[in-house]
């Protein structure tokens, strides 16, 4: 069994093309997770994802705050705390925080395979 504390997990700013005012931590990743890497977002006011996709499949659960979970040619899904969403492989998505309080989200993927 493994322990630690969000405290111990470094914060760092997102890196990827028009993304806006949002931070990550890897809570468990490789080496010490085979299979699964979990991530903690938090989007401060006005924070952005631009739609995107991957070759892997998200599990999403809203810890704080609200947003909008973005889909190619759809309208934008409000999403709250306590929301869980699935997003399919090669899917189109992408995010916006709305509201005063801090939208923060866990995102659970797949490591690629080797």
């Amino acid at each position: 069994m493994y322990k630690t504390s969000i405290s111990q997990v470094p914060i760092e700013s997102v890196q990827m093309e028009g993304v806006s005012k949002t931070n990550i931590q890897w809570l468990l990743n490789k080496p010490r997770t085979p299979n699964f890497a979990m991530r903690r977002y938090q989007m401060e006011k006005g924070g952005t994802i631009p739609l995107h996709s991957h070759s892997w499949e998200h599990e999403m659960y809203v810890l704080s705050g609200t947003g909008l979970a973005l889909e190619d040619g759809k309208e934008p899904l409000p999403v709250k705390v306590g929301d869980v969403l699935y997003i399919e492989p090669y899917e189109l998505h992408g995010w916006e925080q709305t509201g005063d309080e801090v939208f923060t989200f866990l995102c659970v993927i797949p490591h690629p395979k080797e």
